[in-house]
């Protein structure tokens, strides 16, 4: 999974179905298409990939699927409910339709919960900076002076 963008039939996507045109876009099930279909078999296989790929569809799939309680806690509170991507989005491709908004990479989260995960990437990231700056202090090539 990534952040790569979902063309009109799937393609790159792990959900998508690899037959291409003619056939369901929903992956799991990549049945023929009724001859009044132009993407979904169903009104359920359109459903799922909306789930999957539009960040609204896919934030309120996310919620029922956590019965409206934090996945850490078990908190359900009556707001602050929020879904976090696990691989975090590409600020470049954002919000829009794409795999990014995959079930498997939401997980719901009380606010408290939401906060300490991005404080905890944020020192992540901080420590990373550091030590590579401490390699690279460190990092002598032949032939070169320090």
């Amino acid at each position: 999974m990534g952040t790569q963008q979902i063309d009109r039939h799937g393609a790159g996507c792990d959900l998508a179905s690899k037959k291409g045109p003619g056939y369901c876009v929903w992956g799991p099930c990549s049945r023929r298409l009724p001859t009044h279909r132009r993407r979904y078999c169903s009104d359920r296989c359109g459903r799922l990939w909306y789930e999957n790929h539009r960040w609204d569809a896919a934030r309120e799939a996310a919620k029922d699927r956590s019965g409206y309680a934090c996945e850490r806690c078990g908190a359900a509170p009556l707001e602050g409910l929020e879904v976090h991507h696990r691989i975090e989005v590409d600020p470049q491709h954002g919000y829009r339709n794409g795999c990014q908004h995959h079930q498997s990479n939401l997980e719901v989260l009380c606010g408290f919960h939401h906060r300490d995960e991005h404080g905890f990437r944020r020192e992540v990231d901080r420590l990373l900076i550091w030590a590579d700056g401490q390699i690279s202090k460190q990092l002598v090539l032949p032939g070169i002076a320090a």
